[in-house]
Formats: C-alpha cells, structure tokens, sequence
C-alpha cells in the first residue's frame, strides 16, 4: 500500500493519472503569513474601569496574517474556514427554501482508471440514482491508515446535499460504485470544514463543486454578506492597527484572541508590515 506522510510530502501514485492531486497546505508560505498582528480601541475615555486592571482597559484584539490559499501551510485552515462558510450559506439557503434536511453521503468509486472529469460526471449520475438530487461535492484522494497514521490513495467524494438515499445495495451490483448514508448534519459548517482540512488540491479543478438542483445553474441566491468589520465591544467604535512598543518583560498575548489590557505601551500604527 502506497503511504502518504504529510510531514514529507505527498507521494505520486505511479499507476494513475492522479498524481497530480496534493492535501491542502503542501506549497510555499507567503512572507508574513501566519504573523500575529493587532488590532484594537484606545479609547480608554469610554471604557468603564476595571477592577482587574484598577483603570480604563484598552480592547485588544490579536489575529493571524493570513493569504487565505488552500496551498498555504499557514493558511489553508483560514481558507477551509472560508470556503465552509460559503457551502453552509449555499445548503442552509435551499434547506430553508425547500423545508428539508441536508446529508452527508459518502460516495467512492468501482476503479481508478478513469479520468477525474469522468469519474465526477459519473459520481453525480450514481448520486441522481441513489436518491440525491442535488448537492455539494467534494474530492479526495486519499484516506487515512488508522493504524499506521499514514495517508494511503484511495478516491472518493464527500457530498453535502438532500435527497432519500434508496437501492445502494443494487446500485454497487450493477456499477461497483458504493454509496454510504452519514445521516442528517448537526452542523453543516463543521461537516464542510472537516472535509475541506483533507480535500483534494489540483489547479485545475475547483475543490467544491455544485450539482442537480444546487447547481449555480439551477438554484439561484444573493451572495453571501460579507462579514462586518470588528467594533470595540466596550464602546462600539472601529478598530484601528496596533502595535506594543511597553516594556519586553510584560509582552502582548502570543495567542489569538480578545484581550482586555492595560493601555500603557500600545499605539497605534498606520500600518503593518
């Protein structure tokens, strides 16, 4: 069985034509990516005293540069987390129209000697027969070996949809394809964002993609907001960029968060680097 080890890398599967297709966060970083930055409100005029503090706080809070790329290795779960959302608001908009529950099925295929077009054509056809009649889908490549922790090439696609999953026993007899129920989705962000951390990378194929009645074609929505800029929570004013130049034996927090601190030896500063 051929092992894939993120930490070295993904192998090449000599014996397809998948070779080309990597786990998220195998490519180059850009400089700056993962940096711990600030941003925060001095506004301390508005800011009740603290007892913890015996003053006004200053509101603090501390984030990740990001590029927001699946390749990245510091980034691609800032991209999952995007992505999911995006999938969460397509699911949870037809789910509210249509008044029906999502599934997640996983569905994988007889043989590998196809093509990747093919073999997704052909997942949304086995998907169309088993029930689902439109959906999200997601590749992998591989699957993880329980025992050994090692990555092992295995296509399959997880899809997030809605349908009444019927016949996969006389389905997989008649194509070899296997199609597996996973139920109804607690959370349907978390279904995506786990799926996401693994998919299948390739430039030149999109990693979700979007069939039958939840195709772009065929299921119209506005677009997603976008999300609003942070506000101070103490006094609901915006946050601008800091930076603590205070003494080194009392350093701002290394972690991301929200943070209630003490305003000596922060500024601002017009921008980051």
């Amino acid at each position: 069985m051929l092992t894939l080890s993120l930490e070295a890398g993904i192998l090449p599967y000599k014996k397809s034509k998948f070779s080309e297709w990597v786990l998220p966060g195998h490519g180059e970083p850009y400089v700056g990516c993962g940096t711990i930055l600030s941003k925060g409100c001095l506004n301390i005029a508005e800011h009740p005293k603290s007892l913890d503090l015996n003053e006004s706080p200053i509101f603090v809070m501390r984030y990740k540069l990001s590029c927001h790329r699946k390749e990245c290795p510091e980034c691609y779960e800032s991209w999952a987390g995007l992505e999911a959302g995006r999938g969460e608001y397509r699911i949870n908009a037809y789910s509210k129209r249509f008044c029906c529950e999502p599934i997640h099925v996983i569905v994988s295929p007889s043989n590998f000697d196809m093509n990747f077009s093919k073999m997704r054509s052909k997942c949304y056809s086995i998907c169309r027969s088993s029930g689902i009649h439109g959906g999200a889908c997601v590749f992998h490549p591989f699957r993880k070996d329980k025992m050994s922790n090692k990555w092992y090439f295995s296509p399959h696609f997880h899809v997030i949809g809605f349908g009444w999953i019927r016949n996969t026993d006389v389905l997989y007899r008649n194509t070899g394809w296997l199609v597996k129920n996973k139920g109804i989705r607690k959370t349907v962000f978390g279904t995506f964002l786990y799926q996401l951390s693994h998919a299948g990378i390739n430039p030149k194929f999109h990693v979700v993609t979007w069939f039958g009645k939840l195709a772009y074609n065929n299921f119209i929505i506005p677009k997603k907001p976008d999300e609003p800029e942070p506000v101070c929570p103490i006094c609901g004013k915006k946050l601008i960029p800091l930076i603590f130049i205070g003494e080194t034996d009392r350093p701002p927090p290394e972690k991301e968060g929200n943070y209630y601190l003490k305003a000596e030896g922060w500024i601002r500063c017009d921008r980051h680097f």
